[in-house]
């Protein structure tokens, strides 16, 4: 079931998410027009890992208050991957950005670390209002979980839940669309300081 919501693919060559199931190889890009022999999906691996375990512990009576930790952990992943897609469609060396993660580990500082990169707040844009507020309103609940306090899971409603489950699953499509628009052919550049 998670494989659906992480389907969408990128041509590497121009860096648009192209969300075509029947996009494939040598299908010339519909942005670029360019043949690929090979589209790259976009949320290999761990992403996908992520949403597959948010499901299963959704349907695990006794495990749904992880469905809330997980949903906010694939959150970070998910900003951590465009900050690096973005780092490299703009061309910084890496060592620079190795330094950067990790001292700027917190959600927050990689919100603000996104928008040094692109001059754009990840709070503000129409797209991920929504999205960003629902974690918002989660994350104080995970850190009760997560740091392990008594009866913190108790205290996780059904609501909270499936707040969190349909947080992971809207959270690729509105990441796949932050891609497309910051790591392509026709992103902004890199604000001037």
């Amino acid at each position: 079931m998670s494989s659906g919501f992480a389907l969408a693919k990128f041509c590497p060559p121009c860096g648009h998410v192209v969300d075509d199931r029947n996009f494939g190889k040598n299908d010339p890009c519909k942005t670029c027009g360019r043949e690929c022999d090979r589209r790259r999906f976009l949320f290999e691996g761990e992403e996908q890992e992520f949403l597959t375990m948010v499901f299963e512990c959704y349907r695990s009576k006794y495990s749904r208050p992880a469905c809330l930790l997980l949903s906010c952990s694939l959150m970070e992943l998910h900003l951590r991957m465009l900050i690096l897609h973005r780092w490299r469609w703009l061309g910084i060396k890496w060592p620079s950005l190795t330094t950067t993660l990790k001292e700027k580990w917190r959600f927050k500082q990689q919100v603000d670390l996104f928008a040094s990169l692109t001059g754009t707040s990840l709070f503000k844009l129409r797209l991920t209002k929504r999205l960003f507020s629902r974690h918002a309103a989660l994350v104080s609940k995970r850190d009760r979980l997560a740091h392990g306090l008594t009866g913190a899971a108790w205290l996780v409603t059904k609501e909270e839940v499936r707040s969190s489950v349909e947080l992971a699953a809207e959270s690729f499509t509105v990441f796949a669309q932050l891609h497309h628009r910051y790591c392509s052919v026709d992103a902004p550049p890199l604000p001037e300081a």
